[in-house]
């Protein structure tokens, strides 16, 4: 298997890609899973305590690893805000903040 072409790319096109792609609704009915990948308990000063900042995968229907997105998480472990994508695999292009 080729490795992918990196290209780097403003966080405004990596979100339009995944709105327009309807990404997170696919992730929301279940089309695609999300996983968690990486979380820390130092959440920025400005939100409550006990936040956390965490690092989600996606993942296609047969479990390869396509998206990461960034997420904040209140105490009570609800989402604060929209998913942030870092990155998005997309055939043979790997698009990355």
């Amino acid at each position: 298997m080729m490795k992918p072409i990196s290209v780097k790319v403003t966080p405004q096109f990596l979100r339009f890609l995944f709105d327009q792609l309807l990404i997170f609704e696919k992730v929301s009915d279940g089309i695609f899973a999300s996983r968690l990948f990486w979380q820390s308990r130092n959440a920025p000063s400005h939100l409550s305590t006990g936040s956390s900042s965490q690092i989600h995968e996606y993942l296609s229907s047969n479990g390869n690893r396509f998206a990461k997105v960034h997420q904040y998480i209140d105490p009570n472990n609800h989402p604060i805000g929209r998913p942030d994508p870092k990155y998005f695999l997309l055939d043979d292009v790997a698009f990355h903040t």
